[in-house]
């Protein structure tokens, strides 16, 4: 990926300035200087930030809170003039799967009641995609918020629905970037997954 898509990158998610330092795609280091380069969103991920708002204000002295994400998605690899395949170990259809981790997330309620958590969907792998000439990636997502009493969860929060989809091919000999626009997608809602990209 060039510095301009980077930099293209970064100005496409902005990040709240209402989060308390541990998370951020655009202040990887908590440095509170906004524009590094997060090694978890590097790459061809589509990066989001999803930000719960805890209400009513002062409970967080009688309880805590974890966010929590499931995806149904698939990634598939081709070479040049070859079939798509699927990304072994990489199909996430036919049933929801976990997509839980605790370092994405930042549940210490801010000074305005709110709490954050972030996502780079996508293969996490680099030598993955040097390894083929084109990859696609399609998901659906929902997230949810728990609520910790005396050590038990509790939904307590709707589904937060949305999807990511990104394509990538050859622009040289030994890089891949983005392809086309219309094939990039991040957003609320779900898509259809399809049976091939």
């Amino acid at each position: 990926m060039d510095p301009s898509e980077n930099d293209k990158r970064l100005s496409t998610f902005k990040a709240s300035s209402d989060k308390c330092g541990k998370i951020s795609w655009d202040d990887a280091n908590a440095d509170g200087v906004k524009g590094d380069l997060d090694a978890n969103c590097e790459y061809f991920h589509n990066c989001m930030e999803c930000q719960g708002t805890v209400k009513p204000s002062g409970v967080t002295t009688q309880v805590s809170f974890d966010f929590t994400r499931m995806k149904w998605s698939k990634s598939w690899y081709k070479l040049d003039g070859g079939s798509w395949h699927v990304v072994p170990g990489m199909d996430y259809t036919g049933s929801w799967h976990n997509d839980e981790a605790d370092y994405d997330e930042d549940v210490t309620v801010s000074a305005t009641n709110h709490i954050y958590e972030i996502d780079g969907s996508g293969l996490s792998e680099k030598y993955q995609q040097e390894s083929y000439d084109h990859v696609a990636y399609v998901g659906d997502f929902r997230e949810w918020v728990m609520v910790l009493i005396d050590g038990t969860p509790y939904q307590c929060s709707d589904y937060y629905k949305w999807h990511a989809q990104w394509y990538v091919k050859p622009k040289n000999g030994t890089e891949l970037t983005r392809d086309s626009t219309t094939l990039q997608k991040l957003g609320s809602g779900w898509i259809t997954v399809p049976d091939s990209p």
